[in-house]
């Protein structure tokens, strides 16, 4: 009797804390992959626009050139003191109802996609930076901070 007794003391709460447990994870994942407008447009550019190609100029940073498409994305291409190179696409802030969205695309193929931080164009604090792993340490830093 007392086992029974302590199952259905013990059994609500868990139940209880489950639900909860999963619905704090299911917000935290919607909030994690939920598209923004800023995000879907930088998508749409990198996929049809590709710096490389692009007669581009020089940028707040002397290691980045860039350029404007007709949409109001910045795109261009950063360059490292390595000598590599990273691609990026930009959308700020001003022009959505969020945060604004950047997305690298690093040498090796890897991508990185980051909201905010960046006000109306893509600039640096920082004189270089030595390779592409110092680039996306430094821009899992900053991603969501505000403008």
């Amino acid at each position: 009797m007392l086992q029974k007794t302590v199952k259905l003391a013990i059994a609500p709460p868990f139940a209880l804390a489950t639900i909860v447990g999963f619905v704090i994870g299911c917000v935290a994942i919607y909030e994690h992959f939920e598209s923004s407008e800023s995000r879907e447009i930088v998508n749409r550019a990198s996929i049809t626009n590709d710096p490389a190609g692009m007669e581009l100029s020089a940028g707040a940073n002397n290691y980045i050139r860039r350029t404007t498409l007709p949409d109001s994305t910045e795109t261009g291409i950063i360059r490292l003191s390595d000598g590599s190179e990273v691609k990026y696409w930009f959308r700020s802030h001003h022009l959505s109802d969020d945060l604004g969205t950047s997305k690298f695309r690093f040498p090796d193929g890897s991508e990185r996609t980051i909201s905010g931080y960046f006000c109306c164009e893509v600039m640096f604090s920082q004189e270089e930076f030595r390779s592409s792993a110092d680039l996306d340490s430094f821009l899992t830093k900053i991603d969501g901070t505000s403008p």
